[in-house]
Parts: C-alpha cells; sequence; structure tokens
C-alpha cells in the first residue's frame, strides 16, 4: 500500500525536480507540456510549480527557453561532489603550489548546463577569490582560453549543444574551426581577453575515466619578451591538471 503523501503539492514538485535532474542526460531540458504529460498533471499546474521552483533557485530556462536543473542545484551536486573526495580542497591545494611557481591568478573553470562557469579562482596571493559555482556566464565561454579549450575538447554532440547554449562561435571566436583542432593537436589555448586587456592560458582538466572536466587557466599581463615566461606558465598548467586529474 502507498503510503499517505503529507503535502502533495511538495511532492508534485520533487517529482519534477527528479525528472529535470534524472531523465536529461544530455541536458536539452523539457518543455512544460511534456512534463505535465509525463506527470499526468494539467500544464498549468506544472507551469506554476516551476515557476515557483525557478525563483528559489533550483530550476533555469536554457538558450531554447525549455526548462533544466537550476543553480542551487549544480550547487549541491558539485558540493556533494567535493566533499566526497575532498575535491575541492585538493583543487584549491594544487592551485596554490602552481601559483607559487608563476604568481599570477589562476582559475579552474567548469560547464554547468553547458555554459561556462568558475569553480575555483585563486590570486597570487594564496587568496581564494570564488569556491563555488558562480551564476550562468554565457559570454564568457568562446572569448577565454578556458572557454574554448572546453568547446575544443568536448565531444561533437557536446558541441553542438554548446552552439546552441552560448550561440555559434564565430561571432567572438574568428577561424574557430581551425583554432580549435590546434588546441587538440597541442593541448592548450593561447589568447588575449579583449574585456580585460589580459592574456589568458589554458588546459584541458579530464576524469579518470577520460572524460572532459573542467580547464584549468591563467591570466596574465601581456609584456614583450615573454617566451620563456609563456613556457613556464604552461608547463605549470599542465602539471597542475595532471595531478587534478589524479584525484
Amino acid at each position: 500500500m502507498e503510503k499517505s503523501v503529507p503535502v502533495k503539492s511538495l511532492k508534485k514538485a520533487l517529482d519534477l525536480l527528479s525528472i529535470l535532474l534524472f531523465e536529461d542526460v544530455e541536458e536539452n531540458g523539457f518543455e512544460v507540456k511534456a512534463l505535465a504529460e509525463r506527470l499526468g498533471l494539467p500544464p498549468n499546474s506544472v507551469h506554476n510549480l516551476l515557476k515557483t521552483m525557478r525563483v528559489c533557485g533550483y530550476v533555469e530556462k536554457n538558450g531554447e527557453g525549455r526548462y533544466t536543473f537550476g543553480m542551487v542545484c549544480r550547487r549541491i551536486a558539485y558540493r556533494n561532489y567535493q566533499r566526497g573526495d575532498d575535491f575541492r580542497e585538493k583543487v584549491i591545494a594544487v592551485m596554490r603550489r602552481a601559483i607559487e611557481k608563476i604568481n599570477e591568478s589562476m582559475v579552474f573553470v567548469i560547464l554547468a548546463n553547458n555554459v561556462w562557469n568558475t569553480l575555483v579562482r585563486a590570486e597570487p596571493t594564496g587568496q581564494i577569490v570564488k569556491v563555488d559555482i558562480e551564476e550562468v556566464q554565457r559570454a564568457y565561454l568562446y572569448e577565454t582560453a578556458t572557454g574554448r579549450v572546453i568547446y575544443s575538447f568536448s565531444t561533437p554532440a557536446r558541441r553542438s549543444i554548446l552552439i546552441r547554449e552560448n550561440g555559434h562561435p564565430e561571432k567572438q571566436w574568428r577561424g574557430f574551426e581551425e583554432d580549435s583542432a590546434r588546441i587538440r593537436k597541442t593541448g592548450f589555448c593561447m589568447c588575449m581577453r579583449k574585456r580585460y586587456g589580459v592574456f589568458s592560458y589554458a588546459v584541458p582538466v579530464f576524469t579518470r575515466n577520460h572524460e572532459l572536466l573542467g580547464s584549468l587557466g591563467v591570466y596574465t599581463v601581456p609584456l614583450p619578451g615573454y617566451e620563456k615566461r609563456r613556457r613556464l606558465i604552461l608547463k605549470t598548467l599542465q602539471e597542475a591538471a595532471s595531478e587534478i586529474e589524479r584525484f
């Protein structure tokens, strides 16, 4: 016999959230009609639930207006991941050691709902500026070296989704096809971040299952005669990425 549910509206919301979290493997999102059919509820009722959950941060809309899990869910997921294997603390420790070698700002960037997000950012002083997921930054995927690395090392299917969510690369990244091929071949990216007038370096970070986890990047002020410094930064990034991949 099924147990009685004290607050039926809450159960409906949780059932709805479960669908968004666990039945959308490629993170394409759901339309209200599809969710209503799945739950056997009137579309208007589902829409009201979604609007409430969106206000609370558990749901958001993607680039095509479909509903997906929101920032609060991402924060829960990554906090659990970090807590389970001390992931966050280990990444911060790796970044601090790397910064001691190069004395530059460093970031660890991931995809959240196919959008560029900063997980950790650290300054040369060792100060941790951000140790959680920032709000979605759709404008940055193609503008930064970290975003270009993520795009380049994503699967073809995922790259199609990234274009859908973030717009076409050519608007911010001229010659992106040739450049992304070069990034995959060399294993790193270097580019000028015009918005802030800094030079950006980045390398990919993979999971133990060889899936793309994110990108590790460094921002520097462009200076003449930087070749030796460039090699040191790239070597440091690659060593740090390899260390993170072993967690």
